[in-house]
């Protein structure tokens, strides 16, 4: 379902000091049934899942919390130990939905999924304003529909601008450990599903302090029939 991108030689030793591992996913599902979305994605088997431009879960799915505009938006859900619950401020603005994640590690999850609200951008660092009196360790997860490749010289808002605000906050791209923001090597994103056009997108940050143990992100292949996205999956600690 796609190809590890590295792997934390001290995974095991940290797994041996107890602390608890977790898997974070993230998928941009272009839409479709939700519950046929939500097994093609079961199948990486992730605890905690951000699952993006989500048509609206049927009443049986009642562990997601959904956030639309009555057809499709964002859906967030977790598996045993991890349970999700929605905040007062979940649902303020658009495009950037701040939940709790209680378990064996409990913090906030933001799920993203930008739109032009006025733009991506701005979209993007309204959400966080929103949200800045949340305290407590964060991971942020979804699809920015941005890159630091779109930004032009003379744009008084840029996406650099974005992520410097998330490493403000101490977070850090686990995609990213390695190298740097931009021209990256694995595309999230084939636009119009064109393998010719692909584009890096989707992203989850997590604490800088934590471990991140490997990252996943989807073949084309394997994904081709389901999205135009690919989903990105972080096997991560907390430290």
């Amino acid at each position: 379902m796609g190809n590890a991108l590295f792997h934390s030689a001290a995974a095991d030793r940290v797994a041996s000091a107890g602390t608890h591992a977790m898997r974070i996913a993230t998928w941009n599902c272009a839409r479709g049934p939700f519950a046929a979305k939500r097994a093609a994605l079961d199948a990486l088997r992730p605890d905690i899942v951000v699952l993006s431009e989500a048509s609206q879960p049927d009443s049986d799915q009642t562990d997601v919390l959904w956030f639309g505009d009555g057809r499709f938006g964002v859906a967030i859900y977790a598996r045993p130990p991890f349970t999700v619950r929605e905040l007062p401020t979940s649902r303020a603005v658009p495009c950037v939905y701040p939940v709790g994640i209680t378990g064996p590690t409990s913090f906030t999850l933001f799920g993203v999924w930008t739109w032009p609200a006025p733009s991506y951008k701005k979209a993007f660092l309204n959400g966080f304003e929103a949200h800045a009196a949340l305290t407590g360790p964060s991971v942020v997860a979804g699809d920015f529909n941005g890159n630091v490749d779109f930004d032009k010289p003379r744009a008084r808002v840029k996406w650099s601008h974005c992520f410097d605000q998330l490493s403000a906050r101490g977070l850090v791209s686990a995609y990213h450990l390695n190298r740097a923001l931009g021209k990256e090597p694995d595309p999230t994103h084939y636009f119009q599903w064109n393998q010719q056009r692909p584009f890096h997108l989707d992203y989850c940050f997590v604490p800088r302090e934590w471990s991140v143990d490997s990252v996943l992100v989807g073949s084309y292949a394997d994904w081709a029939t389901l999205s135009d996205h690919r989903p990105v999956s972080v096997d991560v600690r907390a430290m």
